[in-house]
Parts: structure tokens; C-alpha cells; sequence
């Protein structure tokens, strides 16, 4: 007990501060659209598979389908064959990719014995 206390307290001690000290991932969440970049030759670079509205130069979170600022319908940039077309189409009429963005929505469900209990059984 005179050697192994020791050794366990200083194993726990070294795990706590490992914990407490660890790095973390730090996570920004931006709200609402943002400013579309500029390229180097002066025009405005649409990232490719996001929503993006031509006239305010507004890229928007994915599912949007009208911008936000001035109502006007989006357009999306096909990842596959680069083709723009309308942000409310599932499907690129050039190459066929499906760009459908579904909601996943997590159903939880109660644990716990069945509506009425003991009466059922």
C-alpha cells in the first residue's frame, strides 16, 4: 500500500490535469448569409454547392431557396459539372446529380414502460 498509493494518486492526478487542460476545438456558428469572396481577376467567386443570390452577392446557409435581403429566387453551382441553375431544383439538368437537402430531425423517444403501466401486464 506504501507503493502503490502513491503511484495511483499520481496516475489520477496527471489524468485530471490531462483533462482539464486538453486542447479543444473551438466552433463559430455564423448566423445568416455572408459576403460572397472576390477572385483575383476582379469577379465574384460563388462557392460551388452553396445557395448564392447574383444581385446582393449573398451566399446563403444550404436548403435556402430565396434570399433573404431582396426575395429574389437563388442559384446553386453544380459540384459535378459546374453548370448554375436554380437553388429550388433537386436535380442539375445537365449531369443529374440530386442535390436535395433533408432535413434530419432526431425523434426521441420516451423509455420507460408502456401507456398504462402495470394495468397492461
Amino acid at each position: 500500500i506504501g507503493v502503490v498509493g502513491p503511484i495511483v494518486t499520481l496516475l489520477v492526478l496527471v489524468w485530471l490535469l490531462y483533462v482539464v487542460r486538453r486542447p479543444r476545438a473551438r466552433v463559430a456558428i455564423e448566423e445568416g448569409p455572408q459576403r460572397a469572396p472576390i477572385a483575383e481577376d476582379g469577379s465574384v467567386a460563388f462557392p460551388v454547392g452553396l445557395p448564392y443570390c447574383t444581385a446582393d452577392r449573398l451566399v446563403h446557409a444550404s436548403g435556402a431557396g430565396r434570399c433573404r435581403d431582396c426575395g429574389a429566387d437563388l442559384a446553386v453551382i453544380c459540384p459535378l459539372c459546374g453548370l448554375g441553375r436554380s437553388a429550388g431544383l433537386d436535380t442539375c439538368g445537365n449531369c443529374g446529380l440530386v442535390l436535395r437537402i433533408e432535413s434530419r430531425a432526431r425523434v426521441l423517444r420516451r423509455s420507460g414502460p408502456p401507456p398504462g403501466g402495470a394495468a397492461l401486464a
